[in-house]
């Protein structure tokens, strides 16, 4: 023992110091970079942050433009998006190709509904006809049902 701490001694107290210090960076690198995998995915992780960055984001299309095509989170937040900003043509044509996507896969979304009883509002405020042809379906109205008997 008293071999290897020779050239220690003969360095001074700082050289034991040094020695033992190099050696605790490794668990500290280590540590560090688990951290930093961590905060990665924990921001990836879209169950709330999403809507959350969603909402106060000044530049939502660029929240939305770095959603992967195709993801139901994609489709729900582009949609939200040609809404909010009157391309209610567009926002059709994505609740088309989203259900067609939801059919294929045999699953649903229950925000695909959300987004088109909201459709159906926004037309009707452009077209009131439209506008109450697409709610009576999304809706799920019928005024065909059967009268009542006379008591």
């Amino acid at each position: 023992m008293t071999k290897l701490l020779r050239p220690y001694r003969q360095a001074g107290r700082h050289a034991i110091t040094r020695r033992f210090s190099g050696a605790l960076m490794i668990p500290q690198t280590i540590l560090l970079g688990a951290f930093s995998v961590a905060c990665l995915l924990g921001a990836a992780d879209p169950s709330g942050d999403l809507a959350e960055r969603f909402a106060l984001a000044s530049d939502r299309a660029a929240v939305v433009d770095r959603l992967i095509p195709g993801t139901d989170d994609y489709y729900y937040y582009r949609g939200l998006l040609d809404q909010q900003q009157g391309k209610l043509l567009e926002a059709d044509e994505l609740l088309k190709s989203w259900d067609a996507a939801l059919s294929e896969g045999k699953r649903s979304d229950p925000r695909q509904d959300c987004l088109a009883e909201r459709q159906a509002v926004l037309w009707f405020e452009r077209d009131p006809v439209e506008g109450a042809r697409r709610l009576q379906r999304c809706l799920e109205i019928s005024f065909d049902a059967p009268a009542s008997p006379a008591r």
